[in-house]
């Protein structure tokens, strides 16, 4: 879990500021980017005074949707044209048209598919519209599978990061038949000092999937590893895995029973989250050591489908989260006083071809 930041409530007015389309271009490197740019201008869209103690965000060409949960409900939508909170939803609880906290979710198909790990639970409603239209997938997680992310490929296809028969990492299942197909081997396959919760555990992350539905991308807690995946006749392929260099944890049981895994504190925090547009990867990534820092981070890495590395932003910001459309990166900032905000970089204004 992210370390909880204290929200304020400040006097603000909104502001819709024009980018300027000016950057400039400094010479450090980030993880091996040479080219690093400096947005002049992100534009704030959102008023901060409308946001609780938010997390996660995600977007369509139209609309936002960020995970901050407060008055019994997970979830905010936001007009992206207008800046005004469309509604609530998300009830948190237990019962059928309900999520617990902890649940993550994404835009697929004009609808947001959430979902739960505990309990098992997959789910989709209209943000615009609420509860009232709540569907559920009915999935149960196939035995021998672990999963920490899901993504929908089609209204029944879902591709899950966790492991699978203690060895794999990617799993492609069918709501309805079960597994179809998994691919690349967990870092901890071979290790006999742990148990099949701790190889779980190791392969902690996060994932994206192309609005296109034909390319995936997910990147590994702790460490320096990006992966990038195709979708293709029905069947996961590697593409390109940039792995360089893997998270170092340590098991931790309570009893007999995987308790956690504790990175080093002395490696780099690594790969924080990660979104994407068609065209282009967005990884938040933060180099400093695990014991000097929090789950932020000014840095976002921008590579191609191809896993190629292009260029480097410096938001000059402590981002927590992001998410990408075709025309904008959003980013879900805190400041030193503990503000949050929701401000977006135009992506026409840097150069990613």
């Amino acid at each position: 879990m992210r370390n909880r930041h204290k929200k304020y409530t400040i006097v603000w007015v909104l502001m819709c500021l024009l980018n300027c389309g000016c950057t400039d271009r400094v010479s450090e490197s980030v993880l091996g980017f040479h080219t690093t740019v400096r947005p002049e201008v992100l534009t704030t869209c959102i008023n901060p005074d409308l946001l609780g103690r938010p997390e996660a965000i995600s977007v369509s060409d139209s609309m936002l949707v960020l995970l901050d949960f407060f008055d019994g409900q997970l979830y905010s939508s936001f007009d992206l044209n207008t800046g005004k909170r469309i509604m609530r939803f998300g009830t948190i609880g237990e019962g059928p048209k309900e999520f617990p906290i902890g649940t993550s979710g994404h835009f697929f198909d004009g609808r947001f598919t959430m979902f739960s790990r505990y309990p098992s639970k997959i789910g989709d409603m209209d943000p615009a519209l609420g509860d009232t239209t709540y569907s559920s997938l009915g999935v149960a997680i196939p035995d021998k599978m672990m999963v920490s992310r899901i993504h929908r490929l089609s209204d029944s296809l879902l591709i899950a990061m966790g492991s699978y028969n203690e060895a794999y990492k990617y799993i492609l299942f069918d709501v309805n038949h079960g597994v179809v197909d998994s691919i690349c081997d967990i870092s901890g396959k071979d290790r006999n000092d742990l148990n099949r919760y701790h190889k779980f555990l190791a392969e902690q992350g996060n994932i994206a999937v192309s609005p296109d539905l034909k390319r995936i991308v997910s990147t590994t807690n702790y460490s320096d590893n990006i992966d990038f995946l195709n979708f293709k006749d029905g069947k996961l392929q590697i593409c390109k895995l940039n792995h360089e260099r893997d998270a170092r944890l340590k098991p931790e049981m309570f009893g007999t029973e995987a308790f956690q895994m504790i990175p080093d504190r002395n490696e780099p925090m690594g790969f924080l989250n990660v979104c994407a547009n068609n065209e282009n990867v967005f990884a938040l990534y933060n180099p400093c050591e695990f014991a000097v820092t929090d789950y932020s981070s000014p840095y976002i890495l921008v590579y191609d489908w191809s896993g190629n590395k292009i260029i480097a932003i410096d938001t000059q910001r402590n981002v927590i989260d992001l998410a990408a459309n075709s025309h904008d990166l959003y980013l879900l900032t805190i400041n030193d006083e503990g503000d949050y905000a929701i401000e977006r970089i135009n992506l026409k204004n840097l150069d990613l071809q």
